[in-house]
Parts: structure tokens; C-alpha cells; sequence
């Protein structure tokens, strides 16, 4: 995974003396895992059920940042072809890879998690079968030309889409899929729970306890619970905690977005994407629309034009949402590194 992966080698300072580890010090755990988002639940169900003792702190309620926000799309093919990646060019192949991986990984996930729960966290990843027509595969997309039909675009018309977009070039991402990102948070939460995590909410981490190059302790504004692991997955506040590590503190900022949701109605049969806005149809009826992105920090808000915005790139594309009830809407902020990649792996802290 050359390009994906940066270490640096920088140091950071203690902020707690031996003195006050010994007199605040409550519980130890193998890990402590700051977020409770889908990576942090996903890493504390996996390390608790390899035997370690965890400990999962949360600001908030587990799942109810980004990855609440979020419209649980799948889709490698589209950020790399459709919308590509803001990474060095070098790094393009091996971050395509990395997300491939994942997605590749998520039958046998969504299966285990089904089986440990009882939850079906709506997975669905369109699988089509080989035909004759022009396969481009660098990419992973079918390329069909604009003077050719082919039955599955042709039911994509059928669907609502609008006149104007049928004389675009288009792309049909057949391996793309999508997870009902919500269902997913409670499904890990409650496979996190059943493997024996501790999972505190509510709960405002100010600060890692560092002596020398290792984390010794996490402290919340009651008390320093003694660690021998921490995983940091915190999303855009990541950064906000005092002891991180400055290649975090500094490489990680929010970028906001705002998203609707309308009652479908199956106006919509699979997910839509065009420059202007994504649609993500749910078994349920409702209908996903997003996302506007937006450098304003940590403001999440939602607005009458990022609303409208949004409004108009959905009926623009299909004109038959013009009478779909509006539902809802909501605002997210995702985190986002300085290079465009995930930041994984070690720190300059040792542990």
C-alpha cells in the first residue's frame, strides 16, 4: 500500500506527572478506543474478540457523527472515476486498491454481524454478468458507447431519469453497492456490547497522558483511566484532544455537509450519481439526497441554500421527485486529512 500510509518521528510532551497517574488512576484496559463511529465500534468488536479488554469513550452517542450523516455508499468506482480522489497521483492506484479491498470485504462482514446480532444492516452490492460489451477495467466500470443501448441503462430511463441526462456520457458502476449506514452503527454497537466492550457515552476525552513516547492513560474531566493501547478514532475532532500526536493534530480538519431526505416511493431503483448530487434509494421507501461540501469547520448547520441546492440537482435529475414529500434533513462533518488519505497505522507515540 505504498503512498497510503505516512509516519513521522516527531515528539510530544507529558502533561501528567507520575504523581498524578498513581493518585487519579481508576481502571486499566488493554485499548482504549476514542470514537464511537463505524471504525471505532468495528475495532473494538474485533480486538474484543481476540481477548483484549476494551474500553470505547464517546463525546456524544455512539454513531451519531459522520457516520450517522453519512449516505453509506460503497463506491470505489464512482470516487475514482466519477469523482476522483484529492490525492497525489501516485498514491491514485493504491488508495483505489485499499477501498476495492474493503468493499470486497463487506459480504462476509455484513454476514457476521447478521449472525452475532440478529441485524441486517441492508447490505446491497449489484453484481451484473459478463456480456460482450467493452469492459474497462483499469477502472472497474462498464463502458458502453452513447450510440449503443444496453437493457440496464435503458431501465434507468424507465425510472424517471431526466431527458437531458440521456444525451451525457454515463457510466454504469455495476459493483458499487451501498449499507444502511445507521443500521450498520447499531449492529456494531450491539455485536461491540455482546463481544464484552465497555462503552462509555457521553463521555469527553481532553487529553492522552503521555510519559516519554507512549500513552500511559486517557483523561475525561472525571477521572484518568490507565491504558496500553489507544486507537484513535475520533473522526474530525481527532485533533482536538490534547496529547495527540502534531501529524494528527495538524492533518485532520471537518468539511461539512448538508443532506434531505425524501418519501422515494421506488421513484428511484438504485444509486444515482451526477455532478451535482447523489441519490441513495432505501429499502423503506425513503430517499437519501446529498451532499453539499462545505469549508466552514466545525459548524454544523443546515441551510435554506445548501436544502435548495440540493432540491434542485435531485429534480433536475429526476423530474418526478418535484412531488416527493421532504422528510428531513441534516448536516455532518467529515473528517478530512491534509493528502487526502486515511491516516492508519502508528504515530510518533509508540503505542
Amino acid at each position: 500500500m505504498n503512498g497510503v500510509f505516512r509516519f513521522r518521528t516527531t515528539k510530544t510532551v507529558s502533561f501528567y506527572t507520575n504523581r498524578h497517574m498513581s493518585s487519579a488512576v481508576t481502571e486499566t484496559f488493554d485499548v482504549a478506543i476514542i470514537g464511537g463511529g463505524v471504525i471505532g465500534l468495528s475495532c473494538a468488536w474485533k480486538l474484543a474478540g481476540r481477548g483484549a479488554r476494551v474500553l470505547l469513550l464517546e463525546r456524544l452517542q455512539s454513531g451519531r457523527e459522520a457516520s450517522f450523516a453519512a449516505g453509506g455508499m460503497l463506491a470505489p468506482s464512482c470516487e475514482n472515476v466519477v469523482h476522483p480522489w484529492a490525492v497525489a497521483e501516485k498514491s491514485q492506484t493504491a488508495m483505489f486498491d485499499f477501498c476495492l479491498a474493503s468493499r470486497q470485504m463487506y459480504p462476509v462482514f455484513a454476514a457476521q454481524l447478521l449472525e452475532e446480532t440478529g441485524l441486517d444492516i441492508e447490505l446491497l452490492l449489484q453484481s451484473y454478468p459478463s456480456r460482450d460489451w467493452k469492459d474497462w477495467r483499469e477502472p472497474g466500470i462498464l463502458y458502453l458507447p452513447r450510440d449503443e443501448s444496453d437493457p440496464r441503462i435503458n431501465a434507468l430511463l424507465e425510472h424517471g431519469v431526466a431527458t437531458q441526462f440521456q444525451e451525457r456520457t454515463a457510466v454504469l458502476l455495476p459493483e458499487d453497492g451501498q449499507v444502511e449506514n445507521r443500521k450498520l452503527v447499531a449492529a456494531l454497537k450491539a455485536a461491540a456490547i455482546k463481544a464484552g466492550v465497555e462503552i462509555r457515552e457521553s463521555c469527553m476525552v481532553r487529553q492522552l497522558v503521555v510519559e516519554g513516547d507512549r500513552v500511559v492513560g486517557v483523561a475525561d474531566d472525571k477521572e484518568v483511566i490507565s491504558v496500553g493501547k489507544v486507537l484513535m478514532c475520533a473522526g474530525a475532532w481527532s485533533g482536538k484532544i490534547n496529547g495527540v500526536p502534531p501529524e494528527i493534530a495538524s492533518s485532520i480538519r471537518p468539511v461539512a455537509g448538508q443532506m434531505v431526505q425524501l418519501r422515494g416511493e421506488r421513484r428511484v431503483n438504485q444509486v444515482i450519481y451526477s455532478d451535482e448530487c447523489y441519490l441513495v434509494p432505501r429499502r423503506d421507501g425513503r430517499l437519501i439526497v446529498g451532499a453539499t461540501v462545505e469549508e466552514v469547520g466545525f459548524q454544523k448547520r443546515v441551510t435554506a441554500g445548501g436544502v435548495s441546492q440540493l432540491l434542485r440537482a435531485a429534480c433536475s435529475l429526476v423530474p418526478e421527485l418535484e412531488n416527493a414529500p421532504l422528510e428531513s434533513h441534516w448536516a455532518g462533518l467529515r473528517p478530512v486529512t491534509t493528502d487526502g488519505l486515511p491516516m492508519l497505522g502508528t504515530t510518533s507515540l509508540e503505542n
